[in-house]
């Protein structure tokens, strides 16, 4: 499932300007893919412990009149499933200790949505910290 994190514009350019000047900034580190395959690290902490999860995801690149518009997509099929599986977990021990048919409902989707949330919110920070550092490079 891929969804847009965000997008930036950058005024004043064409998309053929853009590349041929993102290809002479980082001609040794770029890889002809990079624009539609490249891994975002999200962190995340719980409990004081923090880990990153990995993203796959891709760069549009749009032409307007006003410049170019850049998307960038990720991938949140394993960080939706993480969520899903602390919902299901969470139930599961509620259902063995409480033996109560309620925290079976309502647990496991106040934990999916707090984890997808925070994730979401994590994304977006860092998201918009790439495409501002992208932005900035060519102004």
């Amino acid at each position: 499932m891929t969804v847009k994190a965000s997008e930036i514009l950058i005024e004043n350019i064409s998309k053929d300007l853009f590349l041929t000047n993102w290809h002479q900034q980082d001609s040794d580190s770029l890889y002809k893919d990079f624009f539609n395959n490249f891994s975002l690290k999200i962190p995340f902490k719980f409990k004081g412990s923090s880990a990153s999860i990995v993203l796959k995801s891709k760069l549009v690149l749009e032409e307007n009149n006003k410049g170019v518009l850049i998307k960038l997509y990720s991938n949140i099929t394993k960080p939706l499933a993480f969520s899903l599986a602390i919902g299901v977990l969470s139930s599961l021990i509620s259902i063995i200790f409480y033996f109560n048919i309620i925290f079976l409902i309502f647990i496991p989707i106040l934990l999916s949505f707090i984890f997808l949330a925070t994730f979401y919110w994590n994304t977006l920070k860092i998201s918009e910290k790439y495409l501002n550092k992208i932005k900035e490079n060519y102004i």
